[in-house]
């Protein structure tokens, strides 16, 4: 149950436009850095004198940026994280040091700040606030108040026109580049790249994951022009040593160019794109500890083990064997499917829970584990934006995809895979975070927040 005061500041922030959770209420014309900047001058401009550190990318960015503020909190470093979307708690997207803004404290920073959001919705010359643009503000202003030492910030959609772009970063950073919101950043590598390289500042260091070729030539191409350095962590940080311990994690000997040292830890995140995701972290946290930031990397390391990251790559259960992971674009879900293929070598049946978001391409993504001979269950999560699942029947029909059953909610659809399974079977929920999350919190017993929109 949610509080009935924290419930009422939800709502309020609900009715602003939100191209997160409603179809078509912000079109990509109306994004620009006009209104959050208005915003930020009515209130004083919080994000001045705060370091930031900018994570953009279309796969792993959450993964890094929680790296990141992980091995800062283990430094002693008072840290800030804004991230989106939520899992289980809207409070998520707000925390410092590992722990989320209390309720109380949102309530009162909604409180603060809404009069200045009404007047610029009534100014009108701009259009009004959106609700990813005042999340944003929201955090700025916890951070200063808090009195935060670095914070990191993941940026929502693309880059350039994102309302966490009004930052100046210490280090920006951009991770695996691909086809992802083609409606809105563009239908090719180049134009979305174009919109991540948008967060490059002036002079500044970026950091970058394995990229596309058509990725990192535009990314080189904005670096160049605002002079500023590019890292590539897979350059930057080896894997000299590597002992996989299945659904445990692998334990990693590294070796840091940029320290000229080792390090040995155990990464818990599972996937071999996690690995990609730890040397994007480390490469980061290497340039800001040489800059004269007080990190300690030998001990960062040892607690790398303890992070969690739930609906990615996420072994939910054993008994029936149940995973959860928010692929919602054929590249993540090709990265998934390898990682199937390497922590369960013994798999029988591959049963899937899908359901994704509209604007996504749902073929593309169950496509990815045809090899598997999937048994399919379609569903479609409770959020605003869930693929009707009338709509998903009938595009599904006219493939060659079968499915075996179309349920209207998660709680049918895990009830179903679960009489299905058998011991060496595994039942996958995928195709948007949503339905990840939702399967976790029916498995673990989690109370849902749900929204009254």
């Amino acid at each position: 149950m949610i509080n009935k005061i924290f419930e009422k500041s939800l709502t309020k922030i609900f009715s602003l436009a939100d191209f997160e959770r409603k179809e078509n209420s912000v079109k990509y014309k109306d994004f620009h850095l006009l209104k959050v900047n208005r915003l930020l001058d009515y209130i004083g401009n919080p994000q001045k004198n705060q370091n930031f550190i900018h994570v953009a990318g279309s796969k792993g960015k959450g993964s890094t940026s929680k790296i990141i503020s992980a091995c800062l909190v283990e430094s002693k470093i008072k840290t800030g994280l804004f991230i989106s979307p939520s899992i289980h708690k809207f409070t998520e997207r707000i925390s410092i040091n590992g722990r989320n803004i209390l309720e109380k404290e949102f309530v009162n920073l909604v409180e603060d700040l809404w009069p200045y959001v009404l007047r610029i919705n009534n100014e009108k010359d701009l259009g009004s606030i959106t609700v990813f643009e005042f999340l944003t503000v929201m955090s700025f202003e916890y951070f200063k108040r808090k009195k935060t030492e670095l914070n990191v910030i993941e940026v929502g959609l693309g880059g350039r026109f994102d309302s966490t772009n009004v930052i100046e970063p210490m280090i920006s950073v951009i991770t695996p580049i691909s086809l992802d919101h083609v409606g809105v950043l563009g239908n090719t590598i180049s134009k979305i790249a174009y919109q991540k390289a948008g967060i490059i500042k002036k002079e500044t260091p970026i950091v970058i994951s394995k990229q596309d070729a058509n990725a990192k030539k535009i990314i080189n191409l904005e670096a160049k022009k605002k002079k500023s350095k590019i890292y590539e962590s897979s350059k930057e940080i080896k894997v000299i040593e590597k002992i996989d311990e299945g659904l445990k994690g692998v334990k990693l000997k590294l070796h840091n160019k940029i320290l000229k040292q080792n390090h040995n830890t155990q990464l818990s995140l599972l996937g071999e794109h996690q690995i990609e995701n730890l040397k994007t972290a480390l490469t980061v946290l290497s340039i800001i500890k040489k800059s004269g930031v007080k990190i300690d990397l030998d001990t960062s390391c040892k607690k790398i083990q303890n992070i969690t990251w739930p609906a990615r790559n996420h072994l939910v259960s054993k008994n029936p064997y149940i995973f959860a992971d928010g692929a919602h674009n054929d590249h993540s879900a090709q990265l998934l499917s390898r990682s199937i293929n390497d922590l369960f070598p013994k798999l029988e049946d591959l049963i899937i829970i899908f359901g994704c978001n509209i604007g996504h391409q749902p073929i593309d993504i169950i496509e990815t584990f045809k090899n598997y001979s999937p048994k399919i269950i379609v569903t479609q999560s409770r959020h605003p934006k869930s693929f009707d699942i009338k709509k998903m029947k009938n595009l599904l029909v006219n493939s060659k995809i079968k499915v075996i059953e179309y349920t209207e909610n998660t709680n049918l659809a895990l009830n179903k895979a679960k009489k299905l399974a058998k011991s060496n079977d595994l039942i996958l929920a995928t195709g948007s975070l949503f339905i990840a999350a939702e399967i976790i919190e029916i498995e673990k017993k989690i109370q849902p927040e749900i929204y009254k929109m």
